[in-house]
C-alpha cells in the first residue's frame, strides 16, 4: 500500500480574506477594532511584504486538520491548526520572479501558504519540515507537480533559511491569531507556547 504524504482530515470555516495595502490598512484596522479584535501594530508587519502588497488578512475563522507522513519518525503527524479572524499571512514569501508562474494567490497556494507561514513563523517545526508540508499541501489541494516544486524551491532558498532563523515566535505578528495542535498536544495557543 502506497503511503500518502499528506491527507486532509477536516476543515471548517472560510479562507475569505482582504489584501493589506499601504492605502487601505487604516480602514481595515478600524473595522477589526470595531469588532473588538486588536490587530498587531502595522509597523511590526513584514516590511518587504507590505511593499509588495503580499499581506492578506483572514476575515473569518478557519480550522484545518490533516495528517502528514513524517519520514524521519516513520509515522503520521496529526495536525489541527485554528486560524482566527484577523490572522495575517504573506503568501509563504515565494520569490517574486516565481509568482506569475505558480499563481501564488490561487486557492491551493493560499491555504498551503497559511499553514506554512504558521509553522515557519512560529517555529512549530524545522525549516525543512515546514517547506515539505508546504509542497505536499499544494499537491493535496490539486496543485500541479511543477507548480508545487517551484513553490517549494522558492521557499527553500538560503535566504529562506536565514529568515527562518531570524524569526522570534514570541514577537511574531501572527502569534495571537493561531492555535496549533500536533498529535493531540497543543503546541501554540494564541501567543502561549505549550
Amino acid at each position: 500500500m502506497k503511503k500518502e504524504w499528506i491527507e486532509l482530515l477536516y476543515e471548517r470555516g472560510s479562507t475569505r480574506h482582504n489584501w493589506i495595502e499601504p492605502s487601505n490598512h487604516e480602514k481595515i484596522w478600524k473595522e477589526f477594532e470595531a469588532e473588538g479584535i486588536t490587530l498587531p501594530a502595522y509597523c511590526t508587519l513584514n516590511r518587504k511584504s507590505l511593499e509588495r502588497n503580499d499581506l492578506r488578512i483572514l476575515t473569518d475563522d478557519y480550522i484545518i486538520s490533516f495528517k502528514y507522513w513524517n519520514r524521519k519518525k516513520k509515522q503520521y503527524d496529526f495536525w489541527t491548526i485554528e486560524f482566527y479572524k484577523g490572522f495575517i499571512w504573506d503568501l509563504a514569501s515565494v520569490p517574486r520572479f516565481l509568482r506569475g508562474i505558480i499563481e501564488n494567490d490561487s486557492y491551493e497556494m493560499r491555504l498551503a501558504a497559511m499553514i506554512h507561514d504558521v509553522m515557519f513563523g512560529l517555529h512549530l517545526e524545522t525549516y525543512r519540515y515546514c517547506n515539505k508540508v508546504f509542497y505536499h499541501n499544494i499537491r493535496e489541494r490539486g496543485g500541479k507537480i511543477l507548480r508545487a516544486m517551484l513553490a517549494f524551491l522558492g521557499v527553500s532558498t538560503p535566504v529562506g533559511k536565514i529568515v527562518y532563523n531570524q524569526y522570534k515566535p514570541k514577537d511574531h505578528w501572527m502569534k495571537n491569531f493561531v492555535k496549533a495542535t500536533k498529535n493531540d498536544k497543543v503546541i501554540w495557543d494564541k501567543g502561549l507556547v505549550k
